[in-house]
């Protein structure tokens, strides 16, 4: 029971966070990345792209595109673009089962998603982190995420959302192995997926329902509903649900004692499996070959897949203590980063602090010159005063002595000319002592 409801566990939740498409759809993405400027359009394209490779099993490729929307996103800082990138890459870890690394990729998406108040986002967060917990057994973990992706979806969410939501819920009841309970969730998301012509929530909601005719023992119905839907995955495409098909039918198959249709679904099971990259629906292939060489009486294969599956087996046994050990670092680096975040505001407020005083200093020096300079301009303006006073005493006691002298030196030329006349006056004139000449002549 534990094996199979892994891998179709698997298979549900990872549809929920796929959508079907056409590969033309994929194409034009191409297209239009090629030749598209670095800007958030191009994330949106890269983002958009990366979610359809993974619904058509092109992992690989899905996630280049989901690292490169990632690079280009943190480069321009798009919140909404890392989100996106680091929900994908989520989401791709998950297919190959991958837990730790989905886990890392999941919390970051839901970090930035709170941060932007994004409550479509924070819905599709939870419910992914929801399927980790699920597909690690945790299911009361997985269910309170559940519950809360639901009441953001009914509050935010279109009757689409609710689909995925419903049929999660249920699976988690189908785990607990509470059979009624599971069967009214699937029913929810059956109808509205039948109101809606959803594709992708009639297959889900088919696969569920056919997990609970299966554990009621009801082969032939579990047959007919997982038949519907490996009939929709190969209408769109969707890799990884023929894979879980091909798996779900050989289980039923084997019960049935159907050894050759069996084993037919297995291998083709197993061949899609390795091709996406799908560690634990090879596991549960292996498992199913146990089995079915059992039944067979192929001891040396019956011997060959048991060691095959415990090597797969211990691989994700392996990777769940890894990722316990991962849950304590990741709370140790958001404990790291909170006191990193506070050691920085403190740096911050500290380069705060001393600017505040290095300004409130300079203020004080520009202050203390103005009065310096406002004083030394008083003492030059008086010196200037006074010495615009004792220049112009010294002017005044110049041009008073230019008086002086000037009344001085016209006395002295008056006195010149005053003796100068007397002198003329006393002399006889050229004329009288010409004719005195002349007389003593004769």
């Amino acid at each position: 029971m534990k094996f199979r409801l892994t891998h179709i566990l698997f298979l549900i939740l990872t549809l929920s966070n796929l959508a079907f498409s056409q590969n033309e759809q994929v194409d034009s993405l191409l297209a239009y990345i090629k030749t598209a400027k670095s800007d958030t359009n191009k994330i949106n394209a890269l983002n958009d792209v990366s979610k359809l490779m993974t619904e058509m099993g092109s992992v690989a490729d899905a996630k280049t595109h989901a690292e490169n929307a990632q690079a280009l996103a943190n480069k321009l800082n798009f919140k909404k673009g890392i989100a996106s990138a680091e929900n994908n890459l989520g989401v791709i870890y998950e297919t190959q089962g991958n837990y730790i690394e989905a886990h890392k990729h999941h919390e970051i998406a839901l970090k930035i998603r709170t941060e932007l108040k994004d409550n479509k986002g924070i819905a599709a967060s939870l419910n992914n982190i929801g399927n980790l917990y699920s597909f690690e057994g945790r299911n009361e973990d997985a269910l309170k995420n559940y519950n809360k992706a639901l009441e953001l979806k009914k509050k935010y969410g279109t009757k689409k959302s609710l689909i995925n939501a419903y049929n999660n819920i249920g699976i988690i009841y189908l785990n607990m192995l509470n059979l009624p309970k599971a069967l009214e969730y699937f029913k929810e998301a059956l109808k509205i997926s039948e109101e809606l012509k959803n594709e992708r929530g009639l297959s889900n909601a088919y696969t569920n329902i056919g997990l609970v005719y299966e554990d009621q023992k009801n082969f032939p119905e579990a047959l007919n509903m997982f038949n519907k839907v490996l009939e929709l995955s190969e209408k769109t495409g969707n890799k990884v649900g023929i894979a879980a098909s091909n798996v779900n039918l050989s289980s039923v198959s084997i019960k049935l004692h159907q050894i050759p249709q069996a084993k037919k679904y297995c291998e083709e099971a197993l061949k899609i499996s390795k091709e996406i990259g799908n560690t634990e629906f090879v596991k549960q292939c292996y498992a199913n070959f146990v089995k079915l060489d059992s039944a067979m009486g192929n001891e040396r294969g019956q011997l060959e897949n048991l060691k095959l599956f415990h090597q797969f087996q211990d691989s994700l046994t392996n990777a769940d203590n890894f990722r316990k050990m991962n849950d304590r670092q990741i709370e140790f680096d958001f404990a790291r980063k909170a006191t990193a975040d506070s050691i920085k505001n403190a740096e911050k407020i500290k380069l705060e602090t001393l600017k505040h005083n290095r300004e409130i200093k300079e203020q004080k020096y520009y202050t203390y010159g103005g009065i310096i300079g406002f004083l030394l301009m008083i003492v030059i303006s008086g010196i200037s005063f006074r010495a615009f006073r004792q220049k112009r005493k010294a002017n005044d006691l110049i041009r008073k002595q230019k008086e002086i002298l000037e009344e001085k030196q016209k006395e002295i030329l008056d006195s010149i000319h005053y003796a100068k006349r007397i002198q003329q006056s006393l002399l006889p004139s050229e004329r009288y002592i010409d004719k005195s000449l002349k007389r003593l002549h004769q």
